[in-house]
């Protein structure tokens, strides 16, 4: 008989090609020298959750544009509803919430809901997921963070990208979802 597994997905750049589609919009809102200078320069504290009081309403706008239309990454949905299928229990967590961008909670669902994404639960405004992982009692973490997932007590996945490929070593490392499909696949086998 197959384990049946509480799987903790990370939204951005696991579920989502967000910092791909930030990329390709920034630009559209950060216009002038200077702006792409602070923004350049604060790039990591963007990041943080943290914009620079001069490009606030900018970059908000930008991330709720990003939210809302967004690609998945193929096979995504699919790979969701089969681990479904199977009886685990999908729960996304997220560091998302309403502080930095207005609304990004409700536009999150209704974005789940518009491209049909099952879900048992989503956690919002998680900056510990050990901890959510903990009180869900998540088996299998899949994110793209390499500092969330040194963290993470339980098993893990990195979802690579051209930011993180360079922590392929130290972790268990998927490139798309298919790659998720038959990692839990393995792992559930016994």
């Amino acid at each position: 008989m197959k384990k049946i597994l509480n799987i903790g997905i990370d939204i951005d750049n696991v579920l989502t090609k967000t910092t791909e589609k930030t990329n390709s919009l920034i630009d559209n809102y950060i216009t002038t020298p200077k702006e792409k200078e602070l923004y350049q320069k604060n790039l990591s504290q963007i990041m943080a959750s943290k914009f620079p009081d001069e490009l606030n309403s900018k970059l908000q706008q930008c991330f709720q544009e990003v939210c809302n239309t967004v690609e998945l990454f193929p096979n995504a949905r699919k790979v969701i509803f089969a681990l479904h299928g199977q009886g685990h229990k999908i729960i996304f967590i997220t560091a998302r919430n309403d502080n930095l961008v207005p609304n990004t909670i409700e536009n999150t669902k209704r974005y789940f809901q518009k491209h049909n994404i099952y879900f048992d639960k989503i956690l919002f405004n998680n900056t510990n997921k050990n901890e959510a992982c903990r009180q869900n009692n998540i088996d299998l973490l899949i994110d793209d963070s390499p500092s969330v997932l040194e963290n993470i007590e339980t098993n893990k996945l990195l979802f690579l990208n051209e930011l993180n490929n360079k922590f392929q070593e130290q972790y268990n490392t998927v490139k798309n979802w298919i790659e998720i499909s038959e990692y839990i696949e393995e792992i559930t086998a016994n």
